[in-house]
């Protein structure tokens, strides 16, 4: 099958294009259960950083007071409801960058593949967020997501730039085991002619001692 052919082109773009709605009409959903829920349960969001400098103050115990300050600059403090609505504006802020690539790898450069796969990868990482899995499959999950909140909001560009990448990473692959493959055969013929050159060595001072 032609994957640059116009019919197959028009698929791909509607599919994209559908893609893209589902997730804008799923936010909207997210985003009105949340306001109907209306969850106000603190919760507590700790910065990376606490626990290195926690790690970095425990040497020195006479630093109660900086420990304690520490603790409540790198932490955060926050409801569900407000870490939910956070959730949504990441998740619609990040479909901002793959549109932009597909922009440039697609209507730009006429490629294909980035515009398939970007599609299925969105589609998959939709299904498997913590959102959809919270607000459409009914599933009890701890907030923050993920132990730091947002860490699945950017694999649309993972998904994106890393299949790109990986098939550049497969091409060079190849590549490699070609060199090495011949590499070897070049090693394996100058070690024959070695063995030729040593057995015709042999003969000749047989000859010389027959003499």
């Amino acid at each position: 099958m032609d994957i640059f052919s116009p019919r197959v082109v028009t698929i791909a773009r509607a599919a994209f294009v559908a893609y893209i709605i589902l997730v804008q009409l799923f936010l909207l959903y997210v985003r009105t259960k949340v306001k109907q829920i209306n969850d106000r349960t603190e919760i507590t969001l700790s910065n990376p950083l606490a626990s290195m400098a926690e790690s970095m103050l425990q040497k020195n115990s006479n630093n109660a007071m900086v420990k304690s300050l520490t603790s409540q600059i790198l932490t955060t403090h926050t409801t569900i409801y407000e870490y939910d609505m956070q959730q949504i504006k990441s998740m619609q802020s990040g479909l901002l960058m793959p549109m932009v690539f597909i922009y440039f790898l697609h209507f730009r450069m006429k490629q294909m593949q980035p515009l398939l796969m970007q599609t299925v990868t969105g589609l998959m990482n939709l299904v498997y967020s913590p959102l959809w899995q919270v607000y459409v499959m009914g599933k009890r999950l701890e907030r923050p997501f993920g132990g730091g909140g947002g860490g699945n909001n950017n694999k649309d560009d993972d998904g994106l730039l890393g299949g790109v990448m990986g098939e550049n990473e497969s091409d060079v692959s190849d590549v490699v085991e070609k060199t090495d493959d011949d590499s070897k055969d070049d090693v394996i013929d100058v070690n024959n002619e070695s063995d030729g050159d040593e057995t015709e060595e042999e003969d000749s001072d047989d000859e010389s001692d027959d003499e």
